[in-house]
């Protein structure tokens, strides 16, 4: 089993709901023995082209995640873990990765952002449900988005 965690927004490991939830989860899959060979975690982030077109982005924006990306590799790293680096349309990436991995559970925190980003996530709930892809989402700085 695999746990795919979509980084969003929130760039950090150290304190990222989903991640450790994540980790929990897998190595809770684990048999015993097997040093968690049963199940892993695996830490995504997309560039979408589509998000960088968007009137609220500017190239300091992609500057800033670029270096918050870097921080986040280097903490998965001191625990053994490495940021998968993805680029393309979300549901193209989403597809890819259900071909390549099998089913998995994708975990993210719940988004918080523009008009866009809401319809990318009703869209990849709309293909998680399609596919039978469990989808887990955590608040994110205390928003309740779908009120």
């Amino acid at each position: 089993m695999h746990y795919v965690v979509w980084f969003k927004k929130d760039l950090r490991w150290h304190d990222h709901a989903p991640l450790a939830s994540a980790a929990l989860w897998a190595q809770a899959r684990a048999a015993p023995g097997d040093a968690g060979e049963g199940a892993c975690v695996l830490p995504i982030w997309v560039y979408e082209p589509t998000m960088w077109q968007q009137a609220d982005m500017a190239p300091q924006h992609l500057d800033f995640a670029n270096e918050c990306l870097a921080e986040l590799d280097r903490g998965l790293a001191q625990d053994g873990g490495a940021l998968c680096r993805l680029h393309g349309d979300m549901l193209a990436v989403l597809s890819a990765l259900r071909e390549r991995l099998g089913p998995f559970v994708l975990v993210s925190h719940e988004e918080t952002g523009n008009g866009w980003s809401y319809a990318r996530d009703q869209a990849v709930a709309g293909w998680c449900q399609a596919q039978g892809i469990a989808w887990r989402e955590f608040p994110s700085n205390g928003v309740v988005r779908r009120l």
